[in-house]
């Protein structure tokens, strides 16, 4: 097995192997409201919050879709690269035996 680890480029933003998040109890943020719009989140009537919790999950599913998208094509790379890999492994097999064989060939007095 090589040393590439095939998760790297996959997961940016992912915790490195071998490290450990801490735990421990959260702190609340000291922020504010939200600022959307140049509007406060509190300063929003009932109509224009509906309207960006709209937009936030149109965001969402549209970042669900893509993530789906993205793990079924690195499922497929995956697969081509543990296929091709088998396939080179054999050829080698192949020409290592061919090279068995010639040897007695080539060691026999001419």
């Amino acid at each position: 097995s090589s040393g590439i680890n095939a998760e790297w480029p996959l997961r940016p933003g992912a915790p490195k192997k071998g490290k450990k998040k801490k735990s421990g109890k959260k702190r609340k943020s000291a922020k504010g409201p939200a600022i959307i719009d140049g509007i406060s989140t509190e300063e929003m009537s009932k109509e224009q919050l509906e309207q960006h919790i709209h937009r936030l999950r149109e965001e969402m599913e549209r970042e669900r879709e893509e993530r789906n998208y993205f793990q079924l094509e690195r499922d497929k790379i995956n697969t081509f690269w543990e296929i091709t890999k088998r396939q080179l492994d054999e050829s080698k097999a192949l020409l290592r035996n061919k090279d068995r064989e010639r040897e007695p060939i080539e060691d026999s007095p001419q």
